[in-house]
């Protein structure tokens, strides 16, 4: 049920599913949470703050999420993981969306919950809600 509210988002605007591999977001975003991205194609509406998921020029294919914490009017923006000490500076032109909501460790809790039917149904049911009340939110 939480995969067909996932991708009826998905479908529906511009949004994806982002695994969370490192720690650099912790304690706010920790590894191996899942997190829905909504993609935004204009840099000018991001904010300081806000978790920001971005490519570097050198590999476009993967994908970095951290917070947003400068930007200036020659269209580069500042990038820092919560847990980490150096800063990036990128083009905002990277930025491909933004975090709207994170499952914890959504990764690691559902290969273990995988051994136990009923575990597996109310993470389903949990994961679910949380996508149905901000589909709700919106309306």
């Amino acid at each position: 049920m939480f995969y067909l509210a996932a991708f009826a988002l998905i479908i529906h605007e511009s949004f994806d599913l982002v695994y969370v591999a490192t720690g650099s977001m912790e304690p706010s975003v920790p590894q191996y949470s899942l997190v829905l991205v909504k993609s935004t194609s204009d840099p000018a509406t991001l904010q300081l703050g806000e978790v920001a998921v971005y490519t570097y020029p050198q590999a476009a294919d993967v994908r970095f999420m951290h917070r947003i914490t400068a930007s200036d009017y020659q269209g580069s923006m500042t990038f820092k993981g919560d847990a980490v000490e150096n800063p990036e500076v990128l083009p905002s032109s990277r930025v491909q969306g933004v975090m709207l909501v994170g499952m914890p460790r959504a990764l690691e809790i559902s290969v273990r919950v995988l051994e136990d039917p009923g575990a597996t149904f109310i993470l389903i049911l949990t994961l679910s809600a949380v996508i149905a009340g901000y589909i709700i939110g919106r309306v």
